[in-house]
Formats: C-alpha cells, structure tokens, sequence
C-alpha cells in the first residue's frame, strides 16, 4: 500500500502570482493596442502596392493576437484567484467540521 501524496497550497502566492499575470496582461493589451492595424497604400511605393495591403492584413492579425493573449492570461489569473478563493473556502469548512467534533468530544458526546 502506497504512502498517500499530499500537498500544500497558499492562497496568498496563488493571488500574487494572478496579480503578477494581470500586470503582464495589461502589458501585452498595451503594446498591441500601441501597434499599427494597417499601412498606409503608398508605405512601399506604387508597384508595392499589393505587398502593403498583405502586410496590414497580418498586422491586423497581429494586433488582434496581442488582444487574444492579454484575455487569456487575464482569464488565468481569474481563475487562480478563484482557486485561492475556493481552497481557502474549503480549509475553513474542514476546519469548523474538525472543531465541531472536537467540541463533541471533549463534551463527551460519542
């Protein structure tokens, strides 16, 4: 029979690091919110011109990457405050449902 595995979670650096990952969230929203979406038809010269409207199209794309990635990592830090929130909840639970029997058996309430 197998020792079973245990672990230890601290909230407090489950809400640092989401912190940690909203301040790069915001990073990235700004530096893709700060790129160009398009260039301007002559950027490249007339006989360029098809080359130009392909480039903004994949600097469009790119802008909308920025965006993607910044709403991820910020929905990753949601849900690791969530999980500090919900295991937090949990120890608390267990902890009073410890104390009530405890306090059944010091009354001697078997």
């Amino acid at each position: 029979m197998s020792t079973p595995q245990s672990y230890n979670v601290d909230p407090e650096q489950l809400r640092a690091h989401a912190s940690r990952l909203a301040t790069h969230a915001d990073r990235l929203a700004s530096v893709g919110a700060a790129l160009p979406d398009r260039m301007g038809e002559a950027s490249l010269g007339a006989l360029a011109q098809f080359i130009t409207t392909g480039i903004g199209a994949a600097m469009a794309e790119t802008m909308d990457a920025f965006a993607h990635a910044a709403a991820t990592v910020d929905r990753v830090g949601i849900g690791m405050r969530q999980a500090a929130d919900r295991y937090e909840s949990s120890d608390e639970h267990h902890a009073a449902g410890l104390a009530d029997i405890g306090t059944g058996l010091e009354g001697g309430g078997r």
